[in-house]
């Protein structure tokens, strides 16, 4: 099933607005998600499980947002490019050396 040009439109304004409006990938999701003690097992012991964990991280973390950010958690329910956009984002932030050392703390 495709997206019709207006959907595309509305998917692209709504990843845009979220990353350039807000700081919350950068600051409250992705350290969350970094701290997710199953996510970094899985990173050190099962590498090839790293990005099921990420992504079931990821989602508790969305769901901690419902109450403080309703429109962010909708698009992450309701709309798969949003939610793909995330999860590639903050799972590139926190399975780098960089984002490990800059969400991690020893």
């Amino acid at each position: 099933m495709s997206l019709s040009n207006h959907e595309r439109k509305i998917d692209t304004e709504h990843v845009i607005r979220y990353t350039l409006c807000c700081e919350s990938p950068k600051e409250e999701i992705a350290p969350k998600v970094a701290a997710d003690q199953a996510y970094r097992n899985a990173k050190l012991n099962t590498p090839n499980t790293a990005r099921l964990e990420h992504d079931k991280a990821l989602a508790r973390v969305m769901l901690t947002l419902l109450k403080d950010d309703t429109e962010a958690y909708k698009q992450f329910v309701q709309n798969e490019s949003f939610k793909r956009f995330v999860s590639d984002m903050v799972f590139n932030m926190t399975s780098t050396e960089v984002g490990r050392e800059r969400f991690i703390s020893p």
